[in-house]
């Protein structure tokens, strides 16, 4: 089951973004189940959204990027996995180009989180991160799975032990960094050439 998960993970972050020098080229999601999703983020909520504020320079560069993180803020109403606060602040890439949330910034929502950006600023204390390709969704589609309301955990820092997840299940849905994509084409030409090789050892062999 750590083995699925992992390369679920991986493969949903593989086929979801590719990065390079901290630059967004394009995110598409793969499909996958809600089980499958509620195994592999930190916090499941559902909220209304409460307060908006745009995109800041995170960096400091003077300059604003698709990954520079919006906040929604959030009442939270029901937490069905993970620990969430009364208010809940969750961050976000401005942009669905960069794997940012696509949804309005007002209405009630079932957010997936993460307990961690994969870019960007470090969270703060009881922040959490979401995704384009983590399943969050207005509250009105609901799950496709059983999933109940959880009583909130009293601890409010959100952990790996609190989460109830493996460092497999800590895999970002729609995540990766430019070192994953570093090692994905690393790994892509060393299959390619190990292919080529096999298939002249096969010919001299048939010779």
């Amino acid at each position: 089951m750590r083995i699925f998960r992992t390369l679920l993970a991986l493969a949903i972050g593989a086929s979801t973004l590719m990065l390079g020098t901290g630059t967004a080229v394009a995110c598409s999601c793969a499909q996958v189940t809600d089980a499958e999703l509620v195994d592999v983020v930190d916090v499941i909520f559902r909220g209304t959204i409460i307060d908006y504020q745009y995109a800041k320079d995170a960096d400091g560069d003077g300059t604003t990027s698709s990954l520079d993180p919006v906040t929604f803020t959030f009442a939270v109403e029901e937490v069905y996995k993970g620990n969430a606060t009364e208010t809940q602040r969750v961050l976000s890439p401005n942009s669905g180009a960069s794997c940012g949330l696509e949804i309005p910034n007002e209405g009630e929502f079932i957010v997936f989180a993460q307990s961690a950006l994969w870019d960007g600023p470090a969270l703060a204390e009881g922040e959490l991160a979401a995704y384009l390709c983590d399943g969050t969704r207005p509250a009105t589609a609901g799950f496709d799975t059983d999933v109940e309301p959880v009583a909130p955990d009293p601890n409010p820092a959100i952990t790996a032990a609190s989460a109830g997840s493996d460092e497999a299940e800590q895999e970002l849905i729609g995540r990766t960094t430019a070192d994953t994509g570093i090692v994905a084409v690393v790994g892509f030409f060393m299959v390619c050439i190990f292919a080529v090789l096999a298939a002249r050892q096969f010919r001299r062999t048939r010779g």
